[in-house]
């Protein structure tokens, strides 16, 4: 009786797919098709998207912390997920009501270079490279949001333990672009904070307080300015001092 049951519904649903016309089924995905091949025609992703008219790249960046894995010595080891967004005017298309956002493989256009200044270990993506999709708005807004392992630096350069006497570890995320200055890209927030929203519960230790800070800083040897998103991240022992 069951597998009759599931067998009737099988053919209604199927019934229900042959009343669609191949033409709407086909249509969206094949404007995308063509949208992808002329916007990646001409297309260099070594350059960045910036223009004659702005030289500047605006940046924005954000982490979502989803896990405190190890605190050892002066590293911790987390889960993250990295947020940027910015503008490449070479992803616009004309848009209409069935095609205003496409996805595109992050290999295939420029994407910031930013890393972790204060790197204690080799980050790594927890999800695999062909997974990892740009979002593209057809005004070319472009958001990547990437899963990352990270393993950072907590000491002082003074050589002072991140923990004080009161057993509060403290750690400073810095992010930054590895090849750009201020000029050429403009880093900024994409929120006030770092979101903990999807953090879950560890058995020692617990969020005491974090925070956000945007560094500008200049060097005698040049002009330009160099920027960075430091986040803080404060945490307190669950049983008291340890």
């Amino acid at each position: 009786m069951a597998v009759t049951c599931m067998l009737s519904l099988a053919l209604f649903w199927s019934s229900l797919l042959c009343l669609v016309p191949s033409s709407l089924q086909d249509g969206a995905a094949g404007n995308m098709d063509r949208e992808l091949q002329h916007i990646l025609q001409n297309y260099n992703k070594v350059l960045s998207p910036a223009t004659r008219d702005n030289q500047t790249v605006l940046v924005k960046h954000g982490i979502t912390v989803t896990r405190i894995v190890d605190l050892k010595d002066d590293v911790m080891t987390l889960d993250i997920w990295q947020d940027m967004e910015w503008t490449d005017v070479r992803l616009r298309w004309m848009a209409d009501d069935v095609l205003r956002q496409i996805n595109i493989a992050t290999d295939l256009i420029w994407v910031p270079d930013i890393v972790l200044y204060n790197s204690g270990g080799i980050s790594s993506y927890l999800h695999p490279p062909d997974t990892r999709q740009a979002h593209v708005l057809y005004d070319g807004t472009v958001f990547v949001s990437s899963a990352l392992r990270l393993h950072v630096w907590c000491g002082n350069a003074n050589g002072s333990s991140p923990v004080d006497q009161d057993g509060t570890y403290t750690c400073n995320l810095k992010f930054g672009s590895w090849g750009y200055d201020g000029f050429r890209m403009d880093l900024h927030g994409r929120m006030d904070d770092v979101d903990l929203s999807s953090l879950s519960e560890h058995r020692q230790w617990r969020v005491k307080s974090t925070s956000m800070t945007r560094n500008v800083v200049l060097y005698s040897c040049c002009p330009e300015p160099f920027l960075d998103l430091s986040y803080t991240i404060q945490l307190e022992p669950k049983y008291g001092p340890c």
